[in-house]
């Protein structure tokens, strides 16, 4: 995990958006343009990249079912 300002752990992220493993966290930023790095720790972004993707989406991220999630 990185561990400096600014950056988000796995562990929040998945916490955050309702994920267990680290390839479905991934594969949901992926599928909504979020930016991440991805290492043997897990997956890390940032709120900025986060909050960037929601507002060129209309404020919405599409989860795992294909539905919108505010």
């Amino acid at each position: 995990m990185i561990n400096q300002p600014g950056f988000i752990s796995s562990e929040e992220l998945k916490q955050t958006f309702g994920f267990e493993r680290d390839g479905d966290l991934a594969n949901f930023l992926r599928k909504n343009n979020i930016p991440f790095l991805q290492g043997k720790r897990g997956v890390v972004t940032t709120w900025a990249a986060v909050n960037i993707a929601l507002a060129a989406q209309g404020g919405y991220l599409i989860n795992a079912d294909e539905k919108g999630v505010m």
